[in-house]
């Protein structure tokens, strides 16, 4: 699988050429009034100008978004990757022996919930509850156990390559991620505008506002300074996948 900073690297390589391709077919018009300089399309009048370029500006801020959204996938399914037919169950971490498990159950749905769920059916199907919570997720581990985990404890597992994001992406949720594959984020991940690109791209993706409307209060220097910060965020995230690789190959063994 190609290292994951290359491919951000083309990534940004990409986003770096839209820039420069917006750049070209502009040209620096003054305004006589404010004597500021504004961007301007020579074919167009200045309406005109300023609506193409807004509508650039939010495309823009579609392709960050989608980097931002391959680049985290493309972590967390190396870690699969990297276990696929090489791991047994059992020389798993915890967090990664819960994922697997969940997949299992095709849903992604966690243990807790689970426990939570036939507790609470059978609570109202009974009005009260036989068993408590506890014992209701003895017997579920018990299940487990017997019927899953003694079958693939020693057998070499496959991860499903997938993992559902579709347009959630924020830093909230990469940092829940992160835990949930037994990733410590601290004091290397900072929300860097994730949540606000995420809100302007799901109201394009959505039809919730125009390309002009999402892209009328941006500009290339404001667009430059958020991609050299969701960058800096992304190569934060791909040195802690490239950790975290290094260190199970050297904890899991088989």
């Amino acid at each position: 699988m190609t290292n994951i900073k290359e491919k951000l690297d083309e990534k940004i390589a990409s986003l770096d050429n839209f820039l420069q391709y917006i750049n070209l077919n502009n040209r620096i018009f003054i305004d006589r009034e404010s004597n500021k300089d504004r961007i301007f399309i020579s074919e167009f009048n200045q309406k005109e100008s300023d609506d193409i370029l807004a509508m650039l500006y939010s495309s823009f801020i579609l392709m960050l978004y989608n980097i931002v959204e391959s680049t985290i996938r493309d972590g967390f399914l190396k870690i699969y990757i990297e276990i696929n037919d090489k791991k047994t169950f059992s020389k798993l971490t915890k967090e990664l022996q819960n994922i697997w498990l969940s997949q299992q159950i095709n849903g992604f749905i966690t243990f807790d919930i689970v426990c939570k769920s036939l507790h609470q059916v059978l609570n109202n199907k009974n009005n009260s509850a036989i068993f408590g919570k506890k014992e209701y997720e003895a017997h579920i581990k018990n299940f487990i156990n017997e019927r899953i985990l003694d079958k693939v404890k020693y057998k070499k597992i496959n991860f499903q390559n997938k993992l559902s994001l579709s347009g959630n992406v924020d830093h909230d949720l990469i940092i829940n991620k992160c835990l949930e594959h037994g990733i410590q984020p601290k004091g290397k991940l900072r929300d860097s505008h994730l949540t606000t690109i995420k809100t302007k791209r799901n109201h394009l993706s959505h039809g919730n506002n125009s390309f002009i409307e999402i892209g009328k209060d941006l500009s290339l220097s404001v667009l430059k300074d958020i991609k050299k910060d969701v960058i800096t965020y992304l190569e934060n995230f791909n040195y802690l996948i490239e950790k975290h690789l290094n260190q199970m190959s050297l904890k899991v063994k088989n």
